[in-house]
């Protein structure tokens, strides 16, 4: 049995399209290093629980307990540094020799010399827990430092 053109098209064009969909069926999008593609860290807030916490922020950096009117209380402590700003500035030009392959021929080239600054805040943040759960928050920004990177391209 021999089909005619515009069926043949037809079906070709249906197999083509039923090949990219199974190809297509279950990825998912990874990093740069083939693993998974994190979302993005959920916020905590008020109500959550010590592990929902934990799940988001890690463990605290320190833990203070206190005690009032009978109530106890914990407050969890936490310091994440993180990257205010960022820039590649010139530090001007350097000279670099090497021999080219083809030719053997010493060759001199100028290059950019290249210097990542960066600006780095620590961001303080302080959590009331009462029985497990998040009653109330704060953060705040701490100190800022300057970081310098020298490199040569």
């Amino acid at each position: 049995m021999r089909l005619s053109n515009m069926t043949s098209r037809t079906f070709f064009a249906l197999l083509f399209s039923a090949v990219c969909s199974m190809l297509f069926v279950g990825c998912e999008t990874t990093d740069s290093a083939g693993g998974k593609k994190e979302e993005p860290p959920a916020t905590v807030t008020k109500g959550m629980t010590e592990a929902e916490v934990i799940a988001i922020l890690g463990e605290p950096h320190s833990v203070d307990e206190i005690e009032q009117d009978g109530v106890i209380a914990q407050i969890w402590h936490y310091e994440k540094e993180y990257v205010q700003s960022s820039t590649i500035e010139s530090d001007g030009e350097q000279e670099r020799s090497y021999v080219d392959h083809k030719t053997g021929q010493l060759v001199t080239v100028r290059e950019q010399i290249y210097r990542n600054e960066q600006v780095k805040g620590t961001l303080v943040a302080e959590l009331l827990m009462i029985d497990g759960k998040v009653i109330a928050l704060k953060e705040s920004e701490g100190a800022v430092s300057y970081d310098v990177n020298h490199g040569q391209r």
